[in-house]
């Protein structure tokens, strides 16, 4: 009878205790307070920062939201410390500001003077703020003084609310008075052309959806929201500074090249001349594929000239006098849209868009470079 009650008991414990295991390793509705009490977000906040793995100290799924298990978003305090230690995913609604000013930029410029080498900078407009001192829009490449935590290596679209990325976009208002700093916290940056071998200056690209939140910069360097700052929102802002430090040339449209045996290449002369002026420029292009769509002159295989399928190449002082000295110049940026392909390879319809070219084996970036904005053609 004892033996039996002992064995009950035993079974009873056992049923218990998995079960609380069991809850205690999901989200925090189910953990018990009293086996694995709540931390203070101080504690959290110091063992991100001390490199501790936060989620298994609290028996928590590896990659966890630590403000979603322990309930602490919209419980009244801004929790962005944590979001930017990576601790939370975000966002934290109580973040979130009431009210923006919501801003235009005016001209966007590339900065090719400071040592910080932004990609673009522009003024704000309307100025709202003090008159006499300028309100700057930074999109930034790297900061050259301290070990970058970020570059912008080339084309793509950059979430701003994420940590990492939102230092890329940020205003100084006042900039030379009493200064203050606002840094992205939502939006999204779209590169479209950049890196490889175009000039820091050289870019294009757009921003959508900003929100700027206002910040300080701490003991180490780092932009760090304030919880109950003010904040800027600005809806969309495009720029193209790719013709930068370039020629820029114009062309009507291509010709199938009555001298190709091959029947592949098409032509066209361009206008500035470029080269000796007894000598003729031009531009051939070719396909290597009878394939229709949008094709990235500056991606592999197309960066090749001996492996590309959509072939472009720029010829200096290609044509004319005995003393004409050929110069080759490639893309290093740009698209080609080819709408229709027929029976023979120089048959085709399409446009080109945002090419630069740079000179064949110039690698120093400080060389010669030519701009064509845009140039259709159709030879069917």
């Amino acid at each position: 009878m004892n033996a039996y009650r002992v064995g009950s008991t035993m079974t009873i414990f056992i049923v218990v205790v998995s079960f609380l295991v069991l809850g205690g390793c999901g989200n925090s509705e189910n953990v018990d307070p009293d086996l694995n009490p709540v931390p203070e977000k101080d504690e959290v906040k110091q063992g991100k920062a001390d490199g501790l793995d936060m989620c298994a100290m609290y028996d928590l799924p590896p990659g966890c939201d630590l403000c979603d298990e322990f309930e602490w978003y919209g419980d009244g305090e801004c929790d962005q410390g944590l979001i930017d230690e990576g601790a939370c995913l975000g966002p934290d609604p109580d973040c979130a500001p009431v009210s923006c000013t919501d801003i235009g930029v005016g001209h966007l410029e590339s900065d090719q003077l400071s040592d910080y080498r932004w990609l673009l900078l522009g003024s704000i407009t309307p100025s709202t703020w003090a008159k006499d001192f300028d309100d700057f829009i930074y999109i930034d490449r790297v900061d050259q003084y301290y070990e970058p935590n970020l570059v912008l290596k080339g084309p793509g679209t950059y979430d701003l609310s994420l940590p990492d990325n939102g230092d890329m976009v940020y205003v100084k208002q006042d900039e030379g008075g009493d200064m203050k700093l606002y840094v992205a916290r939502e939006g999204s940056l779209e590169l479209m052309a950049s890196g490889g071998r175009l000039q820091e200056y050289q870019s294009k690209g757009y921003l959508t959806d900003v929100v700027l939140v206002e910040a300080i910069i701490n003991e180490n360097g780092d932009m760090v929201p304030l919880a109950d700052g003010n904040c800027l929102s600005l809806d969309y802002l495009e720029w193209n500074t790719l013709s930068e430090g370039c020629t820029t040339i114009t062309l009507e449209g291509f010709s199938p090249d009555p001298g190709d045996d091959w029947e592949q290449l098409i032509y066209s002369f361009y206008s500035p001349g470029t080269g000796t002026q007894e000598c003729n420029d031009r531009i051939d292009m070719f396909f290597a594929e009878d394939w229709t769509g949008t094709f990235d002159l500056a991606a592999i295989p197309n960066d090749d000239p001996d492996l590309c399928e959509q072939c472009l190449v720029l010829v200096e002082d290609g044509v004319g006098a005995s003393s004409c000295t050929v110069r080759n110049f490639y893309p290093v940026s740009g698209s080609v849209y080819i709408d229709q392909m027929g029976a023979k390879a120089n048959q085709s319809t399409g446009s080109l868009e945002d090419v630069v070219f740079r000179e064949e084996g110039d690698d120093s970036l400080d060389g010669r470079c030519i701009y064509l904005p845009m140039a259709a053609w159709d030879t069917m």
